[in-house]
């Protein structure tokens, strides 16, 4: 279904999120925020990981269908938290973007506060 090509990117697909992504949704609705990531993360080949107590906050997490990355939903913020494999891991932090799939710029956030739970 997906190009290999458009894979360089973590969203490959982000211009089909777009009208999600300018929807403005009121901060801390979790309900909407799950709801719309789940649609964005499927139009962009991820898909859901089963719940796992070593999640935080119970938050959703999906990993691209080429494994490549993880994103988890950060549902005070509406924003999403990447991931990128490093070896057998996800330590790699690749910052927080927001439902349009673009880099949230001006926002300070580390991998150091930010850390995926180990699903494998």
């Amino acid at each position: 279904m997906f190009d290999k090509l458009t894979y360089n990117n973590i969203f490959p697909y982000k211009e089909l999120c777009f009208k999600i992504g300018s929807t403005t949704l009121e901060i801390g609705n979790k309900s909407l925020f799950k709801q719309y990531a789940k649609i964005i993360a499927e139009r962009n080949g991820y898909h859901k990981l089963p719940y796992s107590s070593r999640q935080y906050k119970n938050v959703p997490y999906y990993i691209r269908d080429d494994e490549e990355y993880i994103i988890c939903v950060d549902t005070l913020h509406g924003l999403f938290e990447v991931f990128q494999k490093s070896g057998s891991t996800y330590e790699n932090y690749k910052g927080e973007y927001d439902f349009s799939c673009n880099k949230v710029s001006g926002k300070t956030s580390s991998s150091e506060t930010h850390i995926c739970y180990k699903y494998y």
